[in-house]
């Protein structure tokens, strides 16, 4: 396609992409090629992973953490404070299930995240 600027910025070319034209020779068209950046979209998933484990890992752990028996300290109370938590095991599930349960899509290649 061919573009104008009155600036050296396109930002109407491609949705969603600015880009920058650092130099130009009327004579000779730019082919410009757009695509993921693998390396950063894997880095992103793996630290989306990273976060959902620690995520749930520490409700399990609050559900399942038991009251101390006798407290003394403040902390001896609030330790347990939230075993069996509704509200709580109610959270962790609809977590695991927005991220890993199937979602109503056209596209067949992309139902489970």
């Amino acid at each position: 396609i061919a573009v104008q600027s009155e600036t050296n910025t396109f930002s109407n070319a491609i949705t969603g992409v600015t880009l920058q034209a650092n130099s130009a020779d009327p004579g000779n068209p730019v082919e410009v090629t757009v695509g993921l950046a693998d390396d950063d979209f894997v880095q992103l998933v793996s630290d989306f992973v990273d976060q959902f484990n620690t995520t749930t890992d520490m409700l399990a752990n609050y559900i399942t953490e038991k009251p101390i028996a006798d407290p003394a300290t403040d902390e001896d109370y609030r330790t347990g404070i939230l075993n069996g938590d509704f509200d709580l095991q109610s959270t962790k599930s609809e977590i695991r299930m927005r991220t890993t349960g199937y979602i109503d899509t056209t596209q067949p290649d992309y139902q489970i995240l």
